[in-house]
């Protein structure tokens, strides 16, 4: 039956990314269906298995292809009535009141509404963005793992006068215990306590602290809320002496509503399910092993959203208990610490971070020696100032009591925000490029091989069996990763209605602009930052600035907290100085190079002076720059005015790729500029639905009548040049690409031959086990 509970959930999440990736998941898809099939050696449950792999794939392609029918519409207007069930920064979370299956909706509108009343709204659809660089957030995906159908900018929002009781009273609920966090805590504090407890969203800078050192998830309801409610309940019950199992159902009735009030968070629900399971086999006396109830809880949650498998909470969430399930002993025993308390809390640590290694690279690039170290003892901690902030609420009637309880919480709190903080300002982090989801399955079946228990009984012998093997593959891995690696990657990333350019060399990285806005959006952040985590990048040895409009530059701020930058080099000092000045101020000074000719290897960067004098016009003072690889030159103009075109022709007669001025505006790109160039390749770097019409149509047929191709970041996404020995290969974010049959049936047989030598390893270490005398290995 466990067996039963593990392949159901591995068919449902199936069928969640086979909905998202299409063909593109084959390669994963083939081989986990048939090592479940061939796991599974009894028939009848073979078949059983059959029927509810083609049960789960039909029904939830049948609903995706509801859920994705809204991603296809450009134009519309939608009309609805729902209920309020959340409130968000700037919208609101509507629930359907109509249909078997309730579609959520988020409503972007400036009317205030109460949470728990229906209205009836108006609006547009608004288009999701999907994933446009490697690594950069994907609203579609985002939405459907939590279960929103659409998104609708509302022009018109009415109540219609129906009243949802139980959705006000958890709204009050909230309300009320916020209030009395807020009457005895800093302001600070507060924001902190509420996120654990309530599962609000603190201010940005506390978010920041919290990230900075790797600790974000203290602020997430999660199953250590469940473990103390947990404590607490119990031991109520057991002072009231409460009979078993009315002690069960008061444990149980009192977590539904928590998990109810906070919004069903997908961690807490996982343990609550899991805990649920494991009570349902003590009260019908049939034990319950920690893998049933963990399948049992994960296939429950995709049974209501298979989308959820794309869920970070949901993955970090089970991950983390499957790391402390597999490693936490083996890892424990081989920490030569004698103080207990340290060793376990130490154990834990690398146990979680171990499991999870594959999605911190994928978010991150880099695993934090500093959040390890600081879970170890910060994790009981906040476990204590979680039971004093429950405590605080009933506390806080109690004369003295709680101002008393709020001073030792806003000074336990407030250490704990200056230690982080001084502690951001050294961190301790091995950058590691995310190596693609292949890698991860290789990394975790090597952990399900190590968490199986089979090393403990392993001989000099059988060591040397499985050695070989590793060794192998790594050899393997390491020979094919060199050669294929090329010479340098020159990316355009996708940073909305802005600019960026980042070349990595073996020589070293170069940016130039980092995108930006003059607008509360980040892109730096979105875009650049996430970018450069997904590819392990953590110092830049030069950012050249163009200019300094906003949406070249301004995203330069979010990447100097994480990113070291060598030089920051513009070739002018603004008119405008107030985002030059933020620059020096947060980051370091920036240097003037009139001329610029730096060499890194066989890239080759020089400068193309335009202006004597610094203009008023900030465009004209644009930095022009020529990349040059091997006789190919690629042009970086930034928003040159067309004006001023005829001064490249005087330096350059040629180019190969043409990076167009001004995401495309008519202002620049010339029919003369473009015919003394004669470009093969043209790029535009525009956000998506901008307001500026960019690139304007004139433009487009400039280059169309040039006879050049176009590549934009707005249609396909981060745009890769891949130069290996003196070829180009150009590469686009979007479309994904499709896998042809061939790479299928490649795929399988690699996929086969790991088997096979995995397989070949565990019969060596057979043979060995018995001639030293051992009867089993597992």
């Amino acid at each position: 039956m466990k067996n039963l509970w593990l392949h159901l959930s591995i068919l449902i999440g199936i069928g969640g990314i086979s909905a998202v990736y299409g063909e593109g998941m084959v390669l994963i898809l083939v081989p986990l269906f048939l090592f479940a099939i061939f796991s599974m050696h009894d028939p009848k449950k073979r078949l059983l298995f059959y029927i509810l792999f083609f049960l789960f794939m039909s029904i939830h392609t049948e609903n995706s292809w509801i859920a994705f029918q809204s991603y296809e519409l450009k134009e519309g207007r939608f009309q609805g009535i729902g209920t309020v069930v959340e409130k968000g920064e700037g919208y609101y979370k509507i629930k359907e009141r109509k249909g078997f299956f309730p579609k959520k909706i988020r409503l972007y509108t400036e009317t205030n509404l109460d949470v728990g009343k229906d209205v009836e709204f108006r609006g547009t659809f608004i288009n999701r963005e999907p994933s446009m660089n490697p690594g950069s957030f994907n609203s579609e995906l985002h939405d459907l793992s939590t279960g929103i159908s659409f998104r609708i900018k509302g022009n018109s929002v009415k109540y219609t006068g129906k009243v949802h009781p139980l959705l006000l009273w958890r709204e009050n609920i909230k309300k009320e215990i916020q209030e009395i966090y807020k009457e005895n805590l800093l302001p600070e504090q507060e924001q902190i306590v509420s996120a654990m407890v309530l599962g609000m969203d603190p201010e940005e800078g506390i978010s920041q602290s919290f990230q900075n050192v790797g600790l974000i998830h203290l602020l997430s309801i999660s199953g250590l809320h469940i473990g103390v409610f947990l404590g607490i309940l119990d031991w109520i019950g057991k002072k009231a002496k409460f009979s078993l199992w009315f002690r069960k159902f008061f444990v149980h009735t009192f977590l539904v509503l928590y998990l109810f009030v906070t919004g069903w968070p997908i961690g807490a629900v996982r343990i609550y399910l899991a805990l649920f399971f494991f009570d349902l086999g003590k009260m019908r006396n049939r034990p319950v092993d920690l893998y049933y109830a963990l399948f049992f809880s994960s296939t429950i949650v995709l049974l209501k959203n298979p989308f959820s498998i794309f869920h970070y909470g949901f993955l970090f969430s089970y991950g983390s208990v499957l790391g402390i399930y597999f490693l936490y002993e083996k890892i424990q025993s081989w920490i030569p610490i004698k103080i207990d308390w340290i060793r376990k809390g130490l154990a834990i640590s690398l146990a979680v971070n171990g499991m999870i290694f594959p999605l911190l690279l994928s978010i991150q690039g880099k695993i934090s020696i500093l959040s390890i170290l600081l879970n170890v003892w910060i994790v009981p901690v906040f476990s204590f100032v979680l039971m004093l902030s429950i405590a605080l609420i009933p506390l806080h009637f109690v004369p003295f009591m709680g101002g008393i309880l709020g001073i030792f919480l806003d000074g336990t709190l407030g250490m704990s925000l200056d230690l982080f903080r001084y502690s951001s300002q050294f961190p301790i982090n091995i950058t590691i490029p995310f190596m693609g989801w292949g890698f991860s399955f290789f990394y975790i079946f090597s952990l399900y091989f190590l968490g199986k228990g089979w090393v403990k009984n392993f001989s000099p012998k059988m060591g040397r069996c499985i050695v070989i093997q590793i060794l192998c593959i790594l050899f393997i891995s390491a020979g094919i990763y060199q050669i294929n690696r090329p010479e340098g990657v020159l990316t355009q990333l996708y940073v909305g209605q802005g600019d960026s350019v980042l070349l990595e060399t073996r020589k070293g990285n170069i940016m130039i602009d980092t995108g930006g806005s003059p607008y509360k959006a980040d892109p730096g952040s979105k875009y650049t930052l996430s970018y450069l985590k997904r590819r392990g990048i953590s110092t830049l040895d030069y950012v050249f600035v163009s200019h300094f409009d906003a949406d070249h530059i301004q995203g330069i701020l979010s990447l100097s907290p994480e990113i070291k930058i060598k030089h920051i080099v513009s070739n002018h000092i603004p008119y405008d100085k107030e985002l030059y000045e933020a620059i020096e101020e947060k980051i370091q000074e920036i240097e003037i190079w009139k001329e610029i000719s730096l060499s890194l290897g066989d890239f080759h960067l020089r400068s193309i002076p335009i202006l004597e004098k610094v203009s008023e016009d900030e465009n004209a003072n644009s930095m022009v720059l020529d990349l040059e690889y091997r006789g190919k030159h690629f042009l970086y103009t930034g928003d040159l005015p067309l004006e001023y075109e005829d001064r490249i022709l005087e330096k350059l007669s040629h180019v190969d790729v043409l990076k167009v001025g001004h995401h495309g505006s008519k202002t620049s790109t010339s029919e003369d500029f473009l015919e003394g160039i004669s470009p093969q390749w043209a790029i535009i770097s525009a956000g998506r639905g901008n307001s500026y019409g960019h690139p304007h149509e004139e433009v487009i047929n400039r280059l169309k009548e040039s006879g050049v191709s176009i590549l934009s970041t707005m249609n396909q996404g981060s745009l890769h040049f891949i130069f290996k020995e003196g070829r180009v290969e150009i590469q686009t974010h979007l479309p994904q690409p499709k896998i042809t049959y061939q790479e299928i049936l490649v795929g399988a047989l690699y996929f086969a031959i790991l088997a096979g030598i995995f397989y070949w390893g565990i019969d060596q270490c057979k043979k060995v086990s018995q001639e030293n005398g051992i009867n089993r290995i597992v």
